[in-house]
């Protein structure tokens, strides 16, 4: 992840300090244009990773 997007903070691959600027990160959609992706993207990610073991634990 930090080496895909340059690091672990979302303040610094969201671009928005999200306490001192709610607004405007609501304002400009930030969650559904940026934050959203880098979630499934991780989604993705940990599913790979775990695949085997979500398949014993989860899928029937």
């Amino acid at each position: 992840f930090e080496n895909k997007f340059g690091s672990l903070s979302c303040e610094e691959i969201c671009g928005y300090n999200i306490g001192a600027n709610l607004k405007e990160y609501v304002k400009n959609r930030v969650w559904e244009n940026k934050c959203c992706g880098f979630i499934l993207y991780a989604i993705e990610k940990v599913a790979k990773l775990t695949r085997k073991e979500l398949k014993e634990k989860w899928i029937t």
